[in-house]
């Protein structure tokens, strides 16, 4: 299935390569409540949380773009055939995501710009594809925008440790692009193809930004792993396993989501279960989650 819809001018779809019941919650979260889990039972089961084998559904997809002329992917998950030993669910996936990709109607050739929010691996792998015993740009036409300070910390960490999980994703979906020429750095606070703002996201991993897109008085924000699962929406002081720097991660979570309800903002992060996106709500002092369904599709 195909998903797709309007803001303001633009055409949004979410090109899925993954999603499945994965992660017990305190393996992903390490200090969920159980008990708040149950209370919100009622919107978490069955998209976000399965509670007869207690595991969060957690989604692997990137977002597409197409603003005018410009196809814009950002984040492009795992890839295939990809050398990840130490995450067993990365490692060496075959998926139909080019795909998905070209029957939202943009084949690798039409992708005109892929933006990374950040360097995991599973936000980098669509980038290269093994082709005559080489990684290769999978988007031949494409300049491939990454963030400064990001790519700076993978850089150092890859000397330090070439064999780490991360290390490796910069070695076969990062390195061959920047061997090409490929490659736009941007700051995070630049704005990305005159459609895209972006905004420091701090605390998950170094150098993350989110990206900000106003159409028509409509706005979309692209959280990248600020946010892993709705839940943190109810609780944002639960850190996932990932998060690098826990303060800085809490504190960069509640300013995004407040911003994302003062503004309407369509929330759209990396992981969450279909639908995958959803609206941030004020509640008392706290926020609240809504899913956004998609549209029935025209494809």
């Amino acid at each position: 299935m195909i998903h797709t819809r309007k803001i303001g001018s633009a055409t949004l779809t979410v090109v899925r390569e993954y999603s499945g019941p994965s992660h017990g919650p305190n393996q992903l979260l390490p200090e969920v409540d159980l008990a708040v889990l149950e209370a919100n039972k009622n919107w978490l089961a069955p998209d976000f949380w399965i509670p007869r084998v207690n595991k969060f559904v957690v989604a692997l997809h990137s977002w597409l773009l197409q603003v005018d002329d410009k196809v814009i992917l950002i984040d492009t998950g795992v890839g295939n055939g990809k050398e990840r030993p130490s995450f067993e669910r990365l490692h060496r996936l075959n998926t139909q995501y080019l795909g998905w990709l070209e029957a939202a109607g943009a084949p690798v050739e039409s992708v005109t710009h892929v933006i990374a929010t950040h360097l995991h691996a599973d936000h980098v792998g669509w980038n290269t594809q093994y082709v005559n015993n080489e990684w290769v740009p999978t988007f031949p036409n494409a300049r491939y925008l990454m963030p400064r300070e990001c790519l700076e910390y993978m850089s150092e960490a890859y000397k330090d440790n070439p064999t780490h999980g991360y290390s490796l994703a910069y070695a076969d979906s990062v390195v061959p692009l920047l061997e090409r020429g490929l490659v736009d750095v941007f700051e995070s606070t630049d704005l990305l193809v005159d459609c895209l703002q972006a905004e420091p996201a701090p605390g998950h991993m170094v150098g993350q930004a989110s990206l900000h897109f106003e159409s028509e008085g409509q706005h979309a924000m692209f959280c990248g792993d600020m946010i892993h699962h709705p839940i943190q929406v109810l609780r944002p002081d639960w850190n996932s396993c990932f998060d690098s720097h826990p303060e800085l991660a809490r504190d960069t979570r509640r300013h995004l989501l407040g911003l994302a309800a003062d503004r309407n903002a369509l929330l759209l992060p990396a992981h969450f279960g279909n639908p995958h996106c959803g609206y941030v709500r004020r509640a008392g002092s706290g926020f609240a989650f809504e899913s956004a369904p998609w549209p029935a599709s025209t494809i």
